[in-house]
């Protein structure tokens, strides 16, 4: 048991800075060829730190803990909206793009819902998986092309990093990823078994929580250095990709057979909440202040504390 929570701390460690590590050398790369802060946020920096909930979803996946695989992705996606962005926010006032407003946000709202529709028969099938994956095909090409009408002036801080050693970096990072996903996968259901916990609650808490810390790091750090679209982009793009490249993928590889209860239909919709909820919060002179982060912040404590009490 001693073991199995040491082991889940260095699978915490593996995945933070595996993840750093792929999000320093990528966004090093995309801003040399002049990729705009809203662009790179949305893509670039969401992917990489969403890679650590698609490493453990994937692994979750082919060892058959569907359960895992989706409430970690809910989890993180609540994480994301009322933990992550509420800390940046009350870290720095953060600016909001009207673009990303209009555009990307409610595709985000509308992807979320589109997992609630697939997970109502109990599962995920390949074919969900698939169509999952086209979307995210269709929203990555539609940020190229954004970024192709958007170039902007490299700055020479952009380009102190190399093209070699990014690449060095991202490879190490995979590689922490791939370890500290095992490590955290293999050892949350140990002790969910253990102790006779529910697989999904350890997904939705403990799990979700630790895959979202390099989404937290990523935008409190853009925050403090006022880089807002950044930090925003970095939620929003984050929780796209956790649905479409972390459930799709996951579903491709082993469709994914759920456990469906209303405790996790009832994620379902807190996660859709939020989602909408950041919105009229966005719209308010369009920028994310102290107050909102705050706001934030306690309904996620609230839902944590729903979760812990129902048990």
């Amino acid at each position: 048991m001693v073991l199995a929570v040491f082991l889940i701390v260095i699978g915490f460690v593996l995945l933070y800075y595996g993840a750093d590590f792929v999000v320093g050398g990528s966004c090093s790369v995309a801003r040399r060829i002049g990729i705009p802060s809203i662009i790179v946020g949305l893509t670039v920096v969401s992917l990489g730190t969403s890679l650590p909930e698609a490493f453990v979803s994937m692994i979750a996946a082919i060892m058959g803990n569907a359960n895992i695989c989706v409430s970690n992705v809910i989890g993180s996606n609540i994480v994301n909206i009322g933990l992550v962005l509420g800390c940046s926010a009350c870290f720095y006032p953060l600016i909001i793009d009207k673009g990303m407003l209009k555009n990307e946000v409610p595709f985000m709202i509308g992807v979320s819902l589109l997992l609630i529709l697939f997970c109502l028969d109990n599962r995920i099938s390949r074919i969900e998986g698939a169509v999952l994956c086209a979307m995210l095909v269709w929203f990555n090409h539609r940020m190229i092309s954004d970024a192709r009408k958007r170039k902007e002036a490299v700055s020479l801080e952009s380009r102190s990093i190399s093209i070699p050693k990014s690449i060095v970096l991202m490879l190490i990072g995979f590689a922490g990823l791939t370890a500290g996903a095992s490590l955290l996968v293999n050892n949350a259901c140990f002790i969910a078994r253990f102790l006779g916990v529910p697989e999904w609650m350890i997904g939705l808490t403990i799990v979700a929580l630790g895959t979202s810390l390099p989404e937290l790091a990523t935008s409190v750090i853009a925050a403090i250095k006022k880089e807002s679209d950044i930090s925003v982009g970095n939620i929003v793009g984050s929780n796209i990709f956790n649905i479409l490249f972390v459930i799709g993928i996951s579903a491709v590889i082993a469709p994914l057979s759920l456990e469906m209860s209303s405790n996790i239909m009832t994620d379902l919709i807190v996660m859709l909440l939020f989602s909408v909820g950041i919105v009229p919060l966005m719209r308010r002179c369009f920028k994310l202040g102290r107050r909102e982060g705050a706001v934030l912040i306690v309904c996620y404590i609230v839902f944590t504390a729903y979760v812990i009490a129902r048990q």
